[in-house]
């Protein structure tokens, strides 16, 4: 059986705030082309599900690491035809549909709050893909290993642990 490598994308953010993670499903196997699965958003208005076609992760400015996550058989790969870009075109889409983005969190400033965020969701979406046997459980430790620390973020700090 034919298997296409997916690809887990972390974008390096200020030492302050949280790394971003993608999903990147080249459109053939080595190529340097194809969907970016992801959610965007952030804590005080929620996040939204959002299908990238034709996406050169290498094409970016944005400083990221590329991370094999796991091969993944062709046939959840096969694209529905559509002209829809918000629209779910293979099986792994659609997987990514079931997931709920976070929502907007009204607390996101308070110290004892730990906002989700696009690594929380796609911690989410990884388990959920293997739970349907379209990854390996390994994919599970290599999404929690690069997740950053549940302090990193943003947060209040007291006044007297601010920098002068």
């Amino acid at each position: 059986m034919y298997t296409r490598t997916v690809f887990l994308i972390v974008y390096a953010a200020a030492r302050v705030q949280r790394a971003h993670f993608s999903i990147w499903v080249p459109d053939a196997e080595g190529a340097q082309q194809g969907s970016r699965i992801h959610v965007v958003g952030n804590p005080m208005i929620g996040y939204f599900l959002e299908f990238k076609r034709d996406y050169e992760p290498l094409e970016t400015k944005r400083v990221l690491q590329l991370i094999e996550i796991g091969p993944v058989l062709v046939q959840h790969l096969s694209e529905i035809s559509s002209e829809a870009q918000d629209m779910p075109r293979n099986n792994l889409e659609m997987a990514a549909t079931q997931i709920q983005p976070p929502r907007a969190n009204p607390n996101f400033l308070t110290v004892s709050t730990t906002s989700s965020d696009s690594q929380t969701w796609m911690l989410e979406y990884v388990r959920h893909l293997v739970t349907l046997g379209y990854l390996d459980e390994a994919a599970i430790d290599i999404v929690q290993s690069n997740q950053d620390p549940p302090q990193v973020g943003i947060r209040l700090r007291p006044t007297a642990a601010r920098p002068r």
